[in-house]
């Protein structure tokens, strides 16, 4: 081996093990630097295109469930006393909307929820192990070929939603609602790099386990709702509700769509005694980008079989009408790698830009609750939602809690 052979292979085999210093940014940035710099022989000659179909996989994988604006306790005027009193009514559902309003014009109804999902599922299976990136360069001037590869291990991405959420009755009939979501995501992606340099028939490898951790707190999008009951028939309750999401989630960050949607929905409910079925269906339309437009329906019971204490049964879904296609452009000399990981997102590639997609979807989830009324107007609840279909970028299950109160 001539010795510039063995200096260069030798700079190569130590580079490769000396760890890359974190970069600030988001956490869309920081991994793109990850991966940029593990899976590649040279850091910044190739499009590094697993971080845009992560980004773009995550934007459906924390649509969580949100809390309902319907409240626990509602109240109706008392030609009696000339007042305004709870109404003996179910404690009613967590995520689900149904007809019933605060009930009384000036009156608040306060929450605040808390919830946890770990992202680590891609279509039912380890979504670690099918992030995988490769490239391959070739010196013609001394014949030497360097190839890099990362193959991932274990992905997680777990997000911390705490919420608080305001409802207001401006009328009998009419609320309208504030939700603030605050955000704390924590990013992880193990695997294994190796490089191999090769020239005239000699070759010298470097192999290592890697690991990347980012974590980041922000606001998530913001939701401003209003709910209208028109019809208090004994057989149905009826209500038009209507749903605003502002883009104030850092999307980089995985704290939102970056998309403003508008969501109008009929909600049904109807009483049995102390108990209680509701459902909801509405489309979400997404101002910015139609491709991301979902189908959004619900439906489940609320058991009670005691006056303060219900047992919530729910299901949850949404589907989307077509694959979101986007498109990722090649800068001016750089290349495309060896791309084999997530390769069943690709649509069509060529020297200058790759096309993927995310999959249609139909994202249905079951949710188990208990609600209790343990003082007065106050309300406190746990769920846990699993999932019923496979499709998309899911936790194997995510835990709530919360607390409200009227007054």
């Amino acid at each position: 081996m001539r010795p510039y052979w063995r200096c260069l292979a030798t700079t190569w085999f130590v580079a490769s093990l000396v760890p890359v210093p974190a970069v600030a940014g988001s956490l869309a940035e920081r991994l793109h630097h990850f991966i940029d710099t593990r899976g590649f022989p040279t850091f910044g000659e190739f499009v590094e295109v697993v971080t845009p179909v992560v980004e773009r996989l995550a934007v459906r994988g924390i649509d969580f469930p949100v809390t309902a604006t319907s409240p626990a306790v509602s109240y109706r005027f008392n030609f009696d006393t000339g007042t305004f009193e709870p109404a003996p009514a179910s404690l009613g559902p967590v995520f689900v909307e149904r007809a019933e309003t605060v009930g009384e014009k000036g009156r608040f109804d306060l929450g605040v929820s808390y919830l946890y999902a770990n992202l680590t599922e891609f279509d039912g299976k380890a979504f670690g192990p099918q992030i995988v990136t490769a490239g391959k360069r070739e010196d013609p001037a001394t014949g030497l070929q360097v190839a890099s590869a990362f193959a991932g291990t274990r992905f997680s991405l777990a997000s911390h939603v705490t919420s608080f959420s305001a409802t207001y009755g401006l009328s009998e009939r009419w609320d309208a609602n504030l939700l603030v979501p605050l955000v704390a995501t924590s990013l992880t992606l193990a695997g294994n790099s190796a490089t191999i340099l090769a020239v005239g028939g000699r070759e010298v490898s470097a192999r290592g386990a890697e690991h990347f951790e980012g974590n980041s707190v922000g606001v998530g999008d913001v939701l401003l709702r209003t709910k209208y009951r028109f019809r208090d028939d004994p057989s149905a309750k009826l209500a038009g509700a209507l749903t605003l999401r502002l883009p104030s989630g850092n999307e980089g960050d995985f704290h939102g769509f970056g998309d403003v949607t508008v969501y109008p929905a009929a909600v049904v409910s109807r009483p049995i005694r102390t108990h209680e079925v509701h459902g909801s269906v509405g489309v979400e339309l997404n101002a910015d980008d139609l491709e991301r437009t979902r189908a959004r329906y619900a439906i489940g019971t609320t058991l009670q079989p005691l006056a303060k204490l219900a047992v919530l049964l729910d299901v949850i879904g949404s589907s989307s009408f077509v694959d979101d296609r986007f498109t990722i452009q090649a800068p001016a000399g750089r290349l495309f790698p060896e791309f084999s990981g997530l390769q069943d997102l690709v649509a069509s590639r060529s020297a200058q830009r790759l096309v993927a997609f995310v999959p249609r979807s139909d994202v249905v989830d079951f949710a188990f609750g208990i609600k209790v009324n343990p003082f007065k107007t106050a309300v406190a609840y746990a769920t846990a939602i699993v999932p019923i279909t496979k499709d998309g970028l899911r936790a194997e299950a995510i835990g709530s809690a919360g607390v409200e109160v009227s007054f």
